[in-house]
């Protein structure tokens, strides 16, 4: 079975292109993967195509020689992760698994209880890390479209910009200890409210390790967002955001079956 490797370059290329690699990519397929030259390979161009390659020796370099369409996607509606910035290699490791999840987006919020709040100068530096670790992420569970990754935002430019794409947003609310309600109850209502986003644009927010404050809490319904809850168990960043998308992905695709 031939590796599927993102070429994104190769998104407007035709077939019989040959697309040069960067030094990076080909070492990848080189020294990791240990293609030889000439070796077939699959390449997903980020925009919906899967297309048949090859692995070609060019001007001491490497390039892909685009070969026939093997399959296309149509654009994903818009699943856009808000996620409260955790520390660095939690926020790896939720890129990462977000992207297998599905997520067309990620938007990094800087909320008043997170222990990260990265530099404006670093912004372009965490993309390029954070865009790296999708790209390897779609790879590993062959999606065909490439998802985008913001800088870091306040909380303040977060909710003064608002997005009509996404026409249904949800912050998971973890505290449910000054509530009145089973647990059974708040899973319900979070499996009624997720059912009914099927065929909307959907943006799913959760919060940093310790949670929203309660301010932040207030002023995400006042933008709209519908508070949602997966259960009393109090869960690490990195578990709550699997669980969450994988419980939307699961239940719009049951309901709209």
């Amino acid at each position: 079975m031939s590796k599927m490797v993102l070429i994104a370059e190769a998104a407007a290329a035709q077939s019989d292109t040959l697309v040069r690699l960067s030094d990076e990519k080909l070492n990848h397929l080189r020294r990791v993967l240990r293609m030889d030259w000439d070796a077939p390979l699959l390449v997903a161009d980020g925009a919906g195509r899967l297309l048949e390659g090859m692995l070609e020796e060019c001007d001491g370099g490497g390039a892909i020689r685009l070969g026939a369409v093997r399959r296309t996607e149509p654009r994903p509606l818009p699943f856009e992760l808000v996620i409260a910035l955790p520390k660095n290699t939690t926020m790896d490791w939720v890129v990462e698994k977000a992207v297998e999840c599905g997520v067309t987006r990620i938007t990094p919020v800087v909320s008043c209880r997170c222990v990260v709040k990265p530099h404006q100068g670093d912004a372009a530096k965490y993309v390029r890390r954070w865009q790296a670790i999708m790209d390897g992420a779609i790879e590993q569970s062959e999606h065909l479209w490439r998802p985008s990754i913001a800088a870091s935002v306040s909380w303040s430019e977060f909710l003064s910009v608002p997005d009509s794409a996404y026409t249904k947003s949800f912050a998971f609310i973890s505290e449910l200890r000054a509530v009145v309600k089973s647990e059974a109850e708040a899973l319900t209502e979070t499996w009624k409210a997720l059912e009914r986003s099927r065929n909307h644009a959907v943006r799913l927010m959760l919060g940093p390790e310790g949670g929203f404050a309660d301010q932040e809490r207030s002023e995400l319904v006042e933008h709209g967002f519908i508070p949602l809850s997966l259960g009393t168990a109090v869960l690490r960043v990195e578990t709550a955001v699997v669980a969450a998308l994988t419980l939307a992905r699961v239940i719009r695709a049951v309901s709209s079956t």
